[in-house]
C-alpha cells in the first residue's frame, strides 16, 4: 500500500525461501514484480502462485482488464499512441492475450489509415504549390 515495491519483492522472495509452497507469497511476489514493470518476472510468479493454488486464476485478469479498458478509452479519444502503449504492456505480460492482440492490430491499422491520409495529403499540398506557380505566367503567345 506505501508503494515500496523493491521492500515488498524482496520480503515475499524471503518468504518463498522459508514457504516454496505459499501460493500468495507467489501471487504478491507477481503483484510486485508487475508494479516495477518485470512483467515476465510477475507472469512467471504468477504462473507458479497457480500451480500451487488455482484460487489465483484471477491474478493476471486483475492486472490484464485494466489495461486493455484504458486502452479502449484512449483509441476512443483518438489517443492511439497511448492505446497501442496499454496494449503492448498487456503483451508482454501475457503474449497470449487474444483481446490485446486484437486491439493492438485495429490501433496499427488505425495509424497505417492515418499515415497514409498526411502522405497523400502532403502530396497533394506539393502538387499543387509546384503547379501553381504556372498560373502567374503570362500565357504563352504566338507571333506569325
Amino acid at each position: 500500500m506505501q508503494r515500496k515495491y523493491e521492500e515488498a519483492l524482496d520480503l515475499y522472495e524471503g518468504t518463498i525461501q522459508f514457504h516454496p509452497s505459499n501460493a500468495l507469497a507467489y501471487a504478491e511476489k507477481g503483484h510486485s514484480l508487475y508494479a516495477l514493470h518485470h512483467f515476465s518476472e510477475a507472469l512467471l510468479a504468477y504462473t507458479q502462485a497457480m500451480t500451487l493454488d488455482p484460487n489465483h486464476n484471477g491474478a493476471f485478469a486483475q492486472k490484464e482488464a485494466p489495461l486493455i479498458t484504458q486502452g479502449e478509452a484512449f483509441y476512443e479519444q483518438g489517443d492511439y499512441q497511448q492505446a497501442y502503449a496499454m496494449y503492448e504492456q498487456v503483451l508482454q505480460f501475457n503474449p497470449d492475450n487474444k483481446d490485446a492482440q486484437t486491439a493492438k492490430k485495429k490501433v496499427l491499422r488505425k495509424l497505417e489509415q492515418i499515415a497514409e491520409e498526411k502522405r497523400i495529403a502532403e502530396h497533394l499540398q506539393r502538387l499543387t504549390t509546384s503547379n501553381s506557380s504556372w498560373l502567374c505566367e503570362e500565357p504563352f503567345r504566338h507571333e506569325l
